[in-house]
């Protein structure tokens, strides 16, 4: 078991980072936090709206807090973040220091074939699919910095993944991380 450290699981938007991650955290008898849904809360406003309003910096300053604020809980948790949480090099520090970083990797054809249209038009960077396909490409050198990869088809569930990866962290102890 891996002690009291967090799993973090990072990827482009669309990658399945919440929904494994909630299986995950089941799986582990570990809370689940989706970092989205805490910047929300502490915004009072959807990610939309807050993009809208305040814009993308004043979004990953907010996203910044709240990961810094979730990185020091006491007892460990499995935490979905944004797709572009690990762009900043002081956020991706915050989850080395503190836990294990997962990237989630389906293509991105995967990725646009799950999200489809009306999901599409929640996420403010995912609007014009060119676009959001030359961001994927842009970030993946980011995405490789995770402590793991996990490659993910086209006909995997997220059960099948959380699998993987609670079969993965089970293994291993918080010694040798």
């Amino acid at each position: 078991m891996v002690g009291n450290r967090n799993i973090y699981l990072t990827g482009f938007m669309g990658s399945g980072k919440t929904t494994v991650g909630r299986r995950l955290a089941h799986e582990l008898s570990w809370d689940f936090v989706d970092l989205d849904e805490a910047i929300e809360a502490r915004a009072g406003m959807s990610i939309p709206r807050i993009f809208a309003e305040r814009g993308e910096e004043s979004f990953r300053e907010l996203e910044s807090r709240c990961l810094r604020r979730e990185a020091t809980r006491e007892e460990p948790a499995v935490i979905a973040t944004g797709g572009g949480v690990v762009l900043d090099p002081g956020n991706r520090q915050v989850m080395d220091d503190s836990g294990l970083i997962f990237w989630l990797h389906p293509s991105f054809e995967v990725i646009s074939a799950r999200l489809g249209k009306s999901s599409r038009a929640r996420r403010p960077l995912f609007s014009d699919e060119e676009k959001a396909r030359a961001l994927y490409r842009q970030r993946l050198d980011v995405y490789r910095t995770a402590t793991y990869e996990i490659p993910v088809e086209a006909d995997e569930t997220a059960s099948d993944v959380a699998a993987r990866i609670s079969f993965f962290v089970r293994g291993k102890s918080c010694d040798t991380w």
